[in-house]
């Protein structure tokens, strides 16, 4: 395939990342998923991370960008590299297996991730129905809530989960019952902090469905557990 090359914003390709990079995976299992995922299609680009319980993606606008559609994975550190360089303009030139960055007078390359990539479309939402804000109450009272401790069916690791509720007054609280949707406290946390300072909105669609976390720069999905 004949290379890609395109050129965003540093600040905004920085603010992009810090909305998806705490979704990257760090299981050596699966090396795909311990990268960041440049779904490039013209000049809308979105960054895509997940580590299969959760997933995040935020889109991106290259100032230019070649006509060739790709899915490339950048490896996370090579992301992180380019994204602190406080460059205020950022170009990619992608080849087969290389990535080449320019960010000010610095240039970084890099080897791409080449194992399939995962198709996160269909895990992403498809509908706009109403969600209910994320308010400061429910951050502190996911955050200092006790935790029940469940364990993964197929690996059996331990972990930490919260139980949250829809009231009838259009309202998300954390629940002592087990009669609401689980999460784990801690990847909630991490997908409410990487919302930056948007109004987020977390969607409730039954105990199985994924919870849903909605801001102006990003979506974030997290697997629900079964408590």
């Amino acid at each position: 395939m004949a290379p890609s090359s395109l050129t965003f914003a540093g600040p905004d390709f920085a603010s992009a990342l810090a909305a998806v990079r705490y979704a990257v995976s760090l299981d050596a299992e699966f090396p795909t998923l311990g990268g960041v995922l440049l779904d490039i299609a013209g000049g809308s680009v979105p960054l895509v991370a997940t580590d299969r319980y959760r997933l995040a993606a935020a889109t991106i606008s290259a100032h230019e960008a070649d006509t060739i559609s790709r899915a490339v994975v950048l490896p996370a550190t090579f992301a992180d590299t380019i994204a602190t360089s406080a460059a205020p303009e950022i170009s990619l030139m992608i080849d087969t297996a290389t990535i080449t960055a320019r960010a000010g007078s610095v240039t970084v390359r890099g080897e791409l991730i080449l194992d399939q990539v995962p198709d996160y479309r269909r895990l992403l939402p498809t509908n706009d129905e109403p969600a209910i804000p994320i308010d400061v109450e429910l951050c502190a009272a996911v955050a200092v809530s006790t935790p029940r401790t469940m364990e993964r069916e197929h690996d059996g690791v331990s972990f930490p989960a919260v139980v949250l509720v829809a009231t009838a007054d259009d309202q998300i609280v954390v629940s002592d019952q087990l009669d609401g949707v689980g999460v784990i406290q801690e990847f909630l946390l991490e997908a409410i902090d990487a919302g930056g300072e948007s109004q987020l909105w977390l969607s409730l669609d039954g105990p199985v469905s994924p919870l849903v976390i909605r801001s102006s720069r990003a979506v974030r999905v997290l697997m629900p557990v079964r408590m």
